[in-house]
């Protein structure tokens, strides 16, 4: 059984560092940040190839792949098809219809992703668990370096010209119940829970770092939530939050700052104003809502059509402009599913994965934290470990029609096509982004809106 588990735990383990790869990355020039953005979504894009290469080529992954959906309920069934098929219809009936294309079968790509994962992630769940603490662990140091490095140059600039808080945060906001979760459980190994407790405080200290006043919201309430549906850990769940946010404070104060830039240049010990001003969001969601439609104006149509815009919407607001409303209210139904499912269960494995995800979805609402390439495949791990968390496993189907090997077969490589083509137009127009003066946070860094695409009349 474990030679059989071998090759499903060196692909977590390939794939988790290259996440750990990109989650430590500091320099944010304008051409380090065209080239660290887009060398993420590249590495995705190969994720996604390779699952689905697999789903076309071997009939074993395609009758495991099945038997996945044996256990998803008809009413989480029909959401789900309602998406995805009104999208569809969005697509091809308003601008921008090529890329639409691409961006829609990328999304479809990353749902085979995170299917294909269920049954593998069903034996490597703490696997996972130890993956997310050592991300963790370097989000952290992306942080502290651009916070060291500005103290030893004393420079006047922000943190935030130099570090992607973005990219962080969205990245950050799947790990912190797993974190807390595998904390409590290890509390029998003494120096073990207390290495799992400093990560949960460095945790803290990085969204202090970042000003990520959402996150901050989101992950307190999603941890009080987790609290008051587990009464056997509730205790437990509420000291390890209050211990994480006051060692959280002490640690931004002694290793970020004040603390080092006094003992590097002698500066004033001086804690950092908050970030209090309005980021935009409101004028953003009226324009969104300005555009929005039924049938939607089809995917890259919001950023494409306002030029004055260049940040990613919330899901909510790109799911009703790009695809209209039926897929908002899927969407949002599924999301209110999800949490009377999670709220309901006893297992507590499905209340942690379900939970986890929930706090990424509900963070979607008001950020674009399903655009991040990284943030985007950690969403689809999260997906797959709560999909794996539901008992009882489905059993293997030993036999499957043709029609549904032809329907995989053919949408695997529509996926493939689609993935791979975006990726040699982004190669060949690279030199048009670089000279962009606009860059939009799309699929691609600046990429879309330079093609000689027209919208339809």
């Amino acid at each position: 059984m474990k030679q059989a588990q071998l090759p499903n735990r060196i692909l977590l383990s390939i794939i988790f560092i290259g996440c750990l790869f990109f989650s430590f990355n500091t320099v944010m020039t304008r051409g380090d940040s065209l080239w660290m953005y887009d060398s993420k979504r590249l590495f995705v894009c190969a994720i996604i190839v390779i699952f689905c290469l697999g789903l076309a080529l071997f009939k074993e992954h395609r009758l495991q792949f099945w038997s996945t959906f044996s256990n998803v309920t008809p009413l989480c069934t029909a959401l789900v098809m309602a998406l995805f098929t009104f999208a569809a219809i969005a697509n091809w009936q308003r601008v921008y219809v090529w890329s639409a294309q691409e961006n829609y079968f990328y999304i479809l790509g990353l749902a085979i992703v995170a299917a294909s994962l269920v049954p593998i992630l069903r034996h490597h769940r703490v696997l996972v668990f130890q993956y997310f603490s050592w991300i963790s662990i370097f989000l952290f140091l992306s942080v502290a370096s651009v916070f060291w490095f500005r103290a030893y140059m004393q420079l006047p600039e922000s943190v935030h010209s130099i570090l992607n808080p973005r990219f962080i945060n969205q990245v950050q906001i799947w790990l912190l119940i797993p974190i807390f979760y595998l904390t409590i459980i290890c509390k029998r190994k003494q120096y073990y829970y207390y290495v799992m407790q400093v990560i949960c405080a460095l945790n803290v200290t990085s969204i202090l770092a970042t000003d990520a006043q959402g996150i901050a919201a989101v992950g307190v309430f999603s941890i009080l939530l987790w609290a008051l549906l587990e009464a056997n850990w509730r205790k437990e769940i509420v000291v390890l939050l209050i211990q994480s946010i006051i060692w959280g404070v002490i640690f931004h104060f002694i290793l970020l700052s004040p603390v080092p830039e006094w003992f590097l240049n002698g500066s004033a010990l001086t804690w950092n104003s908050i970030k209090t001003e309005s980021s935009g969001q409101v004028v953003l969601y009226l324009e969104a809502f300005s555009q929005t439609s039924f049938w939607g104006l089809g995917g890259d149509s919001f950023l494409c059509l306002k030029e004055n815009f260049s940040e990613p919407l919330p899901s909510p607001q790109w799911s009703s402009v790009s695809w209209g409303i039926i897929p908002l209210i899927s969407y949002l139904l599924l999301i209110t599913y999800g949490f009377i499912s999670v709220s309901r269960t006893k297992n507590q494995m499905v209340r942690v994965t379900g939970l986890s995800l929930l706090i990424g979805l509900s963070y979607s609402l008001i950020s674009g934290v399903l655009d991040s390439p990284i943030s985007q495949l950690l969403a689809a791990f999260s997906l797959a470990m709560y999909w794996a968390s539901i008992k009882p496993a489905p059993s293997l189907i030993r036999h499957s029609s043709y029609l549904q090997h032809v329907i995989i077969i053919s949408v695997s490589v529509l996926c493939i096509f689609f993935v791979t083509n975006k990726v040699k137009q982004r190669v060949d127009l690279y030199p048009q982004v670089e000279q962009a003066s606009t860059v939009k946070a799309q699929l691609w860094l600046g990429y879309e809106c330079l093609l000689p695409e027209q919208p339809n009349k």
